[in-house]
């Protein structure tokens, strides 16, 4: 089973997630009460973060990822997040670096450490704890994951 590794407890657990989650590490935010789930992956570049999935939806019998599974949301402390790949980016993230939801539950480089405006704050997911090129994807993959320092604003 592909996850981070944290204490039981950790985050906010029991959500149910209207995505089908392939993998873990997607940015996800919070959805009315109209929808099926409590929250779902980032669909708009800006949308305001409540953390990151600790692991993925998939059945462990038929290895497909489904849809309306209660998950762990990790919304503090450090978590591995995917980033939107690099033709999406055009900006290095360097050590330091604010992450932003993007679309399709990813990150990508809002501001240099030091810099972040007020009026990005609300769809911030965290600080940087690696760095990434513009030209590159992280360990060679589209969609990889870098190691943030969770902060989003409204947890």
């Amino acid at each position: 089973m592909g996850g981070m590794k944290r204490k039981i407890g950790d985050g906010l657990p029991g959500i149910i997630c209207e995505d089908a989650l392939d993998d873990y590490g997607y940015i996800l935010t919070r959805k009315d009460a109209s929808t099926s789930g409590q929250c779902s992956k980032v669909d708009a570049a800006g949308e305001p973060p409540i953390g990151v999935n600790e692991y993925d939806t998939k059945n462990r019998i038929t290895d497909v990822a489904t849809a309306d599974q209660k998950i762990n949301v990790l919304n503090d402390g450090f978590a591995m997040v995917k980033v939107t790949p690099f033709a999406n980016r055009g900006t290095n993230i360097v050590i330091g670096s604010w992450l932003e939801s993007h679309s399709d539950g990813m990150a990508k480089y809002v501001a240099a450490e030091g810099a972040l405006a007020e009026a990005d704050m609300p769809k911030v997911i965290g600080r940087a704890w690696e760095a990434v090129l513009a030209t590159a994807n992280p360990g060679g993959v589209s969609g990889g994951k870098i190691l943030v320092e969770l902060k989003p604003q409204y947890c």
